[in-house]
């Protein structure tokens, strides 16, 4: 078995796909790590900015109906930015949060509010 594998390995046609696939298997763990030290608080950010756009909004508000969805982006938000640091992602609670943010920022765009 052992000596099938590095005849099939060793062999001249293989060494090139092999060598390709371990560059390729490299350079994917490479980018991943490279992404994860340098963009891993990325989604937080944008919590935090909806957080303290919404918080100067709210007073700002023209309108009851502007003034409630100002409100509801601000506790969303804030809700998200507690899951995100408690590192409890997958709860059901995180994900109906995430349900409900995707539905404000789909509101947000359809009545021209600017995030």
């Amino acid at each position: 078995m052992m000596y099938e594998l590095k005849k099939f390995i060793f062999n001249k046609r293989n060494v090139g796909v092999f060598g390709f696939l371990v560059f390729f298997l490299i350079c994917f763990i490479g980018y991943n790590v490279y992404m994860d030290k340098h963009y891993n608080e990325s989604q937080i950010k944008i919590y935090q900015k909806a957080y303290r756009i919404s918080e100067n909004r709210m007073d700002e508000a023209g309108s009851e109906e502007e003034s409630e969805f100002w409100k509801k982006v601000y506790r969303n938000a804030s809700g998200l930015i507690h899951f995100y640091y408690n590192s409890e992602n997958k709860t059901d609670e995180f994900i109906e949060s995430k349900l409900s943010w995707n539905h404000l920022m789909l509101q947000a765009n359809n009545e021209g509010y600017i995030i």
